[in-house]
């Protein structure tokens, strides 16, 4: 409960220096300021460009319509000096035709064909006069629409390029008004006051108290939870330990040891579940606080992180917690490998000597009164006299967790 209430509490901190950030503070005024002004300017020259290029299209535009009235008319004229030259030399021929068909009238020792010869030189020639008239005509009629279409054109231009030059003009003067606007607006901001920059320093300086307990309390809870972890891997191995050594103790628990490792199972990964949560929550709350961390060095605020001190916290637990454990366990390898290994091998000795002697007798007995003297012949039937056999030690109370064996 009191990590969900801290949890909120940094929520709101978080909400209010939003707020201070981005509305009272003089520096977020002046950024915005500086961003405005240079979107203005940008489409200022965005559209001064647009303007210039439009203004200069129009001009090419004007000297290719020029210049192409000009080719027209040279052309109109040279095509016409042509056609005025072919129809002298079309009324040439046919004044000369018209002449020798009078002669050829006149004199009619000619023959007909030459007759029918000269119609047929006469027909040609006014089918082509014809045609030139008739295509002459259509150039006349082409290249009157091609002038009007020219001087509408103009017109259209003229008009486009008055525009574009009254635009220049009134862009000219709105970038006076904004260059006016911006250093009447800079001077206000600059006798801004700067209070609420100071009043998001105290947020901050709140928010880092707070973030400190919650990041303390945080990685201490987590801490917890990882040797948790750890411990119930421990009674995992020890409840598979006693479910394998079940056969040799003849333990009638068997079933009960798998229902609980069953159980420590289900437990380790709803622990791990919590750990993973817990380790992504306190991942976004630290990338939260960094920048107003940053904030307040900026600011000349002295003091040491959280995260240094929660990691200086953690590692100090985990030096006592390993200091203890490693103590544990010299103490369970004292108990349960040395001790052990120890009475293993007095046994194969004694074992050794009593199938090498033949006297059985050497091998503990398992009553409880201890092992019987040797018989004299089976002192006699070895030359020297056999070493008492070691008092059975003790048997160790089983450790918790753990089968006596």
């Amino acid at each position: 409960d009191s990590m969900l209430q801290q949890e909120k509490l940094i929520g709101v901190i978080l909400v209010r220096l939003a707020n201070l950030l981005d509305k009272a503070s003089k520096e977020r005024l002046l950024q915005n300021l500086d961003r405005c002004c240079r979107d203005v300017q940008d489409q200022m020259e965005e559209s001064t460009k647009i303007n210039e290029d439009l203004v200069t299209k129009i001009a090419n535009d004007l000297q290719t319509i020029e210049q192409r009235m000009v080719e027209e008319a040279d052309g109109m004229a040279y095509r016409q000096q042509e056609f005025k030259e072919y129809e002298a030399r079309a009324e040439e021929e046919l004044v000369a035709n018209q002449k020798q068909q009078d002669k050829v009238w006149r004199d009619l020792q000619f023959s007909y064909q030459e007759l029918r010869e000269l119609a047929d030189v006469r027909m040609r020639e006014v089918d082509n006069w014809v045609k030139e008239v008739e295509k002459q005509e259509r150039r006349k009629v082409e290249y009157n629409a091609l002038m009007q279409a020219c001087e509408a054109q103009i017109v259209t231009l003229r008009e486009l390029e008055h525009d574009a030059l009254a635009c220049r003009g009134f862009l000219e003067s709105f970038d006076v008004f904004v260059k006016n606007a911006v250093s009447t607006v800079t001077k206000l901001s600059e006798g801004a006051s700067s209070a609420g920059d100071e009043m998001a320093l105290e947020e901050q300086k709140n928010y880092l108290g707070v973030f400190r307990r919650y990041y303390m309390q945080h990685n201490e809870l987590l801490y917890k939870k990882q040797k948790r972890v750890e411990e119930l891997d421990r009674m995992i191995r020890n409840c598979e330990f006693q479910i394998d050594f079940c056969k040799e103790t003849l333990d009638p628990n068997l079933h009960q040891y798998r229902q609980q490792l069953k159980e420590m199972k289900e437990l380790k990964t709803e622990v791990l579940g919590k750990i993973q949560a817990m380790k992504v929550m306190g991942h976004n709350q630290a990338n939260l606080f960094l920048p107003h961390e940053e904030a307040l060095h900026a600011a000349g605020f002295q003091f040491e992180s959280p995260l240094l001190e929660a990691q200086d916290d953690i590692a100090q637990r985990r030096q006592r917690v390993l200091a203890t454990r490693q103590e544990f366990v010299d103490r369970d390898r004292a108990e349960l490998v040395d001790k052990e290994a120890a009475e293993l091998d007095s046994v194969v000795e004694v074992t050794k000597r009593a199938r090498k002697t033949g006297i059985s007798s050497l091998i503990h007995s398992l009553s409880p009164e201890g092992s019987p003297e040797p018989t004299p012949a089976a002192a006699t039937a070895d030359a020297t006299p056999a070493a008492p056999a070691p008092s059975s030690p003790s048997p160790t109370p089983p450790r918790a967790g753990l089968v006596s064996t």
